[in-house]
């Protein structure tokens, strides 16, 4: 895709354009202008990204979804925490989930108050859009971090496991993620 978008600097103001892509929306961006570095989230959009075509998807059947960071409409997955009913739409690539911080990177931040067990990048549930149909699959972020299990399994640093339709995700701390394959707009489960 080489479409470009419109983003004013947060530091000086300049009008910068940039090639949009997927991920944009996690990335920091340097200014050429003033040479401040800031996240994207802090820059002004200029131009509007639901007017951006993103990439085809397709289910199981073979229908096709438009995709992308911004805009991903039907969302196909999704976490929910069973502590507080957060809901998390997954989004396509990495979908990093970890304990909310200042400095985390995850892009789904759980508030676990003063626990520290789970990492501030724990897990990645990758998005793979690549097959034929869509499939969802958990692993650990580091090699390091406390123990995770997938469906009562032990998940470890390496492992790949694709996630179907309620699978549970236990973290440390009493910490459950519930994943749902959504629905279509005619009420079919899309897995």
């Amino acid at each position: 895709m080489n479409e470009s978008i419109k983003i004013k600097c947060p530091w000086c103001n300049a009008v910068l354009g940039v090639k949009y892509h997927p991920n944009l929306t996690e990335k920091v961006i340097p200014c050429p202008v003033c040479k401040q570095r800031s996240e994207f989230k802090n820059f002004q959009l200029l131009t509007p990204l639901h007017n951006i075509a993103p990439p085809l998807v397709h289910d199981m059947e073979g229908t096709q979804y438009q995709s992308g960071t911004v805009g991903f409409s039907p969302s196909l997955g999704s976490l929910t925490v069973n502590l507080t009913g957060q809901k998390f739409e997954l989004q396509p690539g990495a979908n990093i989930i970890g304990r909310k911080s200042i400095d985390s990177k995850a892009n789904f931040q759980i508030d676990m108050a003063d626990k520290r067990r789970v990492s501030r990048e724990h897990i990645v549930v990758d998005m793979d859009c690549s097959m034929p149909y869509t499939k969802f699959i958990v692993r650990l972020n580091k090699p390091k971090c406390n123990l995770v299990k997938v469906n009562g399994q032990p998940l470890v640093f390496g492992d790949q496991i694709v996630l179907t339709d309620k699978s549970r995700i236990e973290l440390p701390d009493s910490l459950i993620l519930t994943f749902s394959m959504n629905k279509d707009p005619n009420g079919t489960v899309l897995d």
